[in-house]
């Protein structure tokens, strides 16, 4: 298996590829490893290609609470062209 570049990680994700590159290469067996967040998510895998294709998504995707648009409040003509009367 060769080395894929670790650029742009950092260096406890750049340890934790190397710990799971080791781990696919020494264990008979194993063809890949890949660490999930709780809500699984992929985080980092000793498959290149699901590296990059993780972080596309990542990039892809807009961050943040999805909030609807702003929208103004009815307006009604009656209300705008008469005034409040004080009350008495």
């Amino acid at each position: 298996m060769t080395a894929p570049s670790t650029f742009g990680l950092s260096s406890e994700a750049r340890n934790l590829h190397w710990l799971l590159t080791n781990l696919v290469e020494e264990v008979p067996g194993i063809q890949s490893v890949a660490v999930v967040s709780s809500d699984g998510l992929l985080l980092l895998s000793s498959d290149h290609a699901r590296n990059e294709a993780a972080r596309e998504a990542r990039t892809d995707r807009p961050t943040g609470p999805r909030v609807p648009p702003p929208t103004s409040p009815p307006s009604s003509p009656a209300s705008a062209a008469s005034p409040s009367a004080p009350p008495s």
